[in-house]
């Protein structure tokens, strides 16, 4: 019998391993085509397979980016911000100032210098009386546990867009300048108004000076409630969790007596925010100091 001598084929369904590109090993020209347009499909297939996974790959960085610069759903009620709680008040008695200048600049409601004073130590003392009633409200009537995350969390991130725009970077920065600056003027006020203005400057005066004083203390024990909050503990002599009022009262002391009796801080930083605040609570009750002997020595004469 004669052997069939139709020519074998040998047909590779595929891509050669290692090679790029599809292997034909077919003689037959049908089957080749057919292995051809198979073989270059699948090659195409896979080639954009593999495209659209590299640019699915580069749009997630994209797109993680675009989500972390748009703006996130706030975590921290505004009532806490010290940009608001501070900036309202303060740019409320700064509103008031600069109509006040306006109008005597153009001869509107004319005002001695004196009187300036006296209103400037009048707007200043009510935007921080607003400001240690809002506060103590807040911190105050909230439960402890929110309140120490909502501290923690200011305390991680720092001051906020706001405060970092009114040049609030800390809870007591701008308390320690705007308080400053009234004694400042509530000195300047006793020390040259007349006799005749004595009667309503003595009272504004220390309004004043209680009024900033205050400031000072509550925005150490702002200062004190957040470093303990993150970590940066304060140990109290009491049996229980020291609430916000607890740090009012170490920054009561520390202001009054000029050193810490009831808590002791058990961190670097925490001994740091009590030495600045000693140290300020000597510079702020020297004035204070001065501005009651010059009312002492006005009211004799």
């Amino acid at each position: 019998m004669q052997s069939d001598s139709t020519p074998q084929h040998e047909h590779h369904n595929g891509h050669d391993k290692g090679a790029g590109e599809p292997r034909v090993c077919c003689r037959a020209p049908v089957c080749c085509a057919a292995t051809i347009i198979t073989d270059n499909a699948t090659f195409v297939v896979r080639s954009v397979t593999r495209r659209g996974d590299h640019l699915s790959q580069t749009r997630r960085p994209i797109e993680s980016r675009i989500m972390r610069v748009s703006r996130a759903p706030r975590d921290i009620p505004l009532r806490f911000d010290d940009g608001v709680r501070g900036g309202i008040p303060l740019g409320t008695a700064t509103l008031i100032l600069i109509v006040l200048l306006t109008l005597n600049r153009f001869a509107i409601l004319p005002m001695s210098t004196v009187n300036i004073a006296a209103a400037s130590c009048a707007a200043l003392a009510t935007a921080f009386i607003a400001y240690v009633f809002w506060t103590h409200r807040v911190f105050s009537h909230e439960t402890p546990a929110e309140l120490r995350e909502v501290a923690k969390k200011q305390h991680q991130r720092g001051a906020s867009t706001l405060s970092r725009f009114l040049g609030m970077k800390s809870a007591e920065s701008w308390p320690i300048s705007a308080s400053g600056a009234a004694l400042a003027v509530a000195l300047a006020v006793t020390v040259y108004g007349s006799s005749d203005t004595r009667v309503i400057l003595t009272p504004l005066a220390l309004i004043t000076a209680a009024a900033s004083w205050a400031t000072v203390v509550y925005s150490f024990a702002l200062r004190y409630f957040r470093l303990d909050s993150a970590g940066e503990s304060f140990d109290f002599d009491i049996h229980e969790d020291p609430k916000f009022t607890d740090f009012v009262t170490l920054a009561l002391t520390i202001s009054a007596a000029g050193a810490q009796s009831a808590a002791t801080p058990r961190s670097r930083a925490g001994l740091t925010a009590v030495r600045t605040h000693i140290l300020l609570a000597y510079v702020f009750n020297a004035i204070i100091l001065a501005l009651l002997v010059s009312l002492a020595a006005g009211l004799g004469t």
